[in-house]
């Protein structure tokens, strides 16, 4: 029996309230939260909040941002997927029938369809989210019943046993889970489970020393199991706790034992966890308070090297999420997905997961090579990727799929721009230009960002436009919705090329400077 009650009647304090006692205790971040209060705080960390406010502030701006009132059932749950928060389908599935029944009172033909005010967005978050913990510890339990863990082994593993055991256990690519429900697998399905885990080593000789590892535990028939798996997963980790504690010690005060939060942010780029979005700038900040729990801003030497990892792990949910997302926007099947992350990997031979400039050429090539592409396209490919293509290149999973869709859409974009009257190489351009605005973005330049680039490389044109004719372009952008596309920005920029005043080649030649370094315009 679902455990809802309808609007206004199973509330106390904004707070959800449940018809089966006191809730159960959860093990998301290594502490049980006992009270229904923690249980609505913790839920709105979740969502890189500090509170209620954030959160409706974030959820008035994802509505604006759809020119709509509210938000969809699917925005919801894909953005608490975006945030890097695993969730089973039957749970999300089972919520949100019970919620449309009890709180919608239209019928709701889809849960694409718009139907979260903010108030309702954040009910319906924060039951699920409740009840995404009770399953999380129920799952707990469960594996704890089945391989008989002790409790030695439990409290090592109280972070992460669930998802490990699902990347162990289930097969989905776009999710970054290569296992099998058999519970056993071969050797080098483990290696490949291991390398999507992200605790594979990068050096030669530990990669060699895992091999070793995974081939001793072997049983009879060849297969590793969960607990030899466990085992395996262990040393992996202490391996990268010593690697995470080499790069602390050079700190003075890792030397009495702690480290204070400013060093914590000192080694972030050190430990490869520099945000790159600000949904991952959002969760360093609450998992910092979340480990920080007395607030001295001190860590203690194993509370920071734990942090680290959490860390590493809820970034890699997060990258794995924005890559199942993006495959979902361009239309491919999970079969696209496995084939594009296998010619991946044919090529990241060290296991670094990223492809240098040769790397990368072959890997596009192996799925792309009818296009025969140019150097000279690469490198527009790449500087749309935020990367310049005169220093080293490194070219990780997701902006390699971002090549292959742009090569896939090339033909489309260049028709778009010859209609408009620009040449095949200047739509390309025009394209690098514009996925550099943002390169971490799902294809789209916001539109309040597009209006401060065009401020700023007009002013700075030896010819400048009159105030009238840069208002004419600025009404222009504003008629856009929040996140503009790439069709709206060539018309822009046709009217751009049509002001006799401007050498267009010069107005896009500083785009490209403002892409690679923004820092240095003021508007």
């Amino acid at each position: 029996m679902f455990l809802l009650r309808r609007v206004g009647s199973g509330q106390r304090n904004g707070h959800v309230e449940h018809l089966s006692g006191p809730p159960v205790g959860c093990l998301q971040h290594g502490r049980a939260r006992d009270d229904l209060g923690g249980v609505r705080r913790f839920a709105l960390g979740l969502l890189s909040a500090l509170g209620l406010d954030h959160l409706r502030k974030r959820c008035e701006y994802e509505c604006a941002g759809r020119l709509q009132s509210v938000l969809s059932i699917d925005d919801a749950v894909n953005g608490l997927r975006r945030l890097g928060i695993p969730m089973r389908e039957e749970v999300c599935a089972e919520v949100t029938k019970a919620y449309v029944f009890q709180n919608c009172g239209d019928f709701l033909r889809s849960t694409r369809e718009p139907s979260l005010a903010v108030d309702a967005f954040v009910k319906y978050v924060t039951i699920l989210l409740e009840h995404l913990d009770r399953d999380r510890y129920d799952q707990f339990q469960s594996i704890v019943l089945k391989y008989v863990i002790g409790p030695k082994l439990q409290e090592r593993w109280r972070r992460d046993l669930v998802e490990v055991h699902a990347e162990f256990h289930e097969y989905e690519p776009a999710s970054g889970k290569y296992g099998s429900s058999g519970g056993s697998l071969s050797e080098g399905q483990v290696i490949t489970v291991m390398r999507e885990s992200g605790y594979m080593p990068k050096n030669t000789h530990r990669q060699q020393r895992t091999r070793d590892m995974v081939h001793e535990l072997k049983r009879r028939d060849g297969t590793l199991g969960f607990m030899e798996y466990l085992d395996v997963m262990h040393n992996l980790r202490v391996w990268d706790c010593d690697r995470l504690r080499r790069i602390c010690e050079g700190h003075p005060q890792w030397a009495e034992g702690m480290l204070t939060i400013d060093n914590i942010y000192e080694v972030l780029p050190a430990c490869g966890l520099i945000p790159r979005t600000n949904d991952e700038a959002n969760e360093v900040q609450a998992m910092i308070e979340e480990f920080d729990e007395d607030g001295t801003g001190v860590l203690s030497c194993d509370e920071s090297t734990s942090l680290l990892q959490q860390l590493n792990t809820k970034f890699r949910f997060m990258q794995h999420e924005r890559e199942r997302q993006y495959v979902v926007s361009a239309g491919w099947s999970e079969l696209n997905f496995a084939e594009f992350r296998q010619a991946f990997w044919n090529y990241d031979e060290d296991m670094s997961e990223i492809l240098d400039r040769d790397e990368l050429n072959k890997a596009v090539d192996q799925l792309r090579g009818s296009y025969s592409q140019s150097s000279s396209m690469m490198d527009l490919m790449l500087v749309a990727l935020g990367i310049d293509p005169t220093k080293e290149i490194q070219v990780n999973f997701l902006m390699y799929l971002r090549m292959l869709k742009m090569l896939d859409d090339s033909e489309g974009r260049r028709q778009q721009g010859l209609v408009l009257g620009f040449t095949v190489e200047t739509s390309d351009t025009l394209y690098s230009v514009f996925q550099a605005l943002e390169p971490e973005s799902d294809g789209t330049a916001g539109r309040e960002l597009l209006q401060r680039v065009i401020i700023t490389v007009l002013k700075a044109q030896r010819v400048v436009l009159s105030e009238m004719q840069i208002e004419d372009l600025l009404r222009m952008v504003s008629q856009e919705p929040l996140q503009v596309e790439f069709p709206s920005f060539l018309r822009l920029m046709k009217v751009i090329n049509d002001f006799q005043e401007l050498e267009f080649e010069d107005v896009v030649s500083e785009m490209f400077n403002w892409t690679n370094n923004p820092n240095q315009y003021t508007t």
